[in-house]
């Protein structure tokens, strides 16, 4: 199986991408800067270039069969491009027969009161209202997904940490997060191969607890 790695550089794609070669699979990642990828040389297949570059989105999906997308904004919230980017790559995959894609964004992206705590709401609601246009982008971002007609699922993982595996990661789509919840991005990529190896959540929007 090959897989499409778009935000391989950041800190959840350079785990995603460690874990995926582990068990053999083969891993194209587009990447902005690939210097940022020099640990992997020769492991993976490195596409430079933007993600709102339509040649390069195509050429780093030409031949795989999962889309894997883990990028995200930085501080300070200025760069607004995840609904873009996604839109790209959903439109790309089309084109090219690909039709299975996992996109990571974040417990406190869109509107989930039910799952999130008091506490967690509010933080929602203030981060919303300091970043309007962030939280549109990534709510977008999620809409363009549910509706792309692809075999979709939907992370939403609560504050990602460097810790250790937990293979026992409480995941659904009805689990309550909180504060303090947490999951490492490990984790996260541990979670990742086996959904891949045993496909179980198409079409569900989830939440992780570690």
């Amino acid at each position: 199986m090959q897989v499409a790695l778009f935000g391989a550089s950041g800190g959840t794609g350079q785990c995603v991408a460690a874990a995926l070669l582990g068990e053999g699979f083969k891993v194209k990642a587009l990447c902005r800067n690939a210097a940022a990828m020099d640990d992997f040389a020769g492991e993976l297949t490195i596409i430079q270039g933007e993600l709102s570059d339509k040649k390069a989105v195509h050429e780093t999906l030409c031949g795989c069969d999962v889309t894997i997308c883990v990028f995200g904004p930085h501080l300070p919230y200025t760069d607004i491009f995840c609904a873009e980017a996604t839109a790209v790559i959903v439109e790309s995959m089309h084109k090219l027969g690909v039709h299975r894609l996992i996109c990571q964004t974040g417990a406190m992206v869109g509107d989930y009161p039910d799952n999130r705590s008091l506490a967690l709401q509010k933080m929602v609601d203030l981060f919303n209202n300091r970043y309007p246009a962030l939280a549109v982008d990534r709510s977008e971002q999620e809409r363009i997904v549910r509706s792309s007609g692809l075999l979709w699922t939907i992370l939403k993982p609560p504050r990602l940490t460097t810790g250790h595996v937990n293979e026992e990661i409480e995941v659904g789509c009805d689990l309550p997060v909180g504060v303090l919840s947490s999951a490492s991005r490990a984790t996260i990529a541990h979670w990742l191969i086996r959904e891949l190896q045993h496909p179980s959540h198409i079409g569900e929007t989830l939440f992780f607890l570690d």
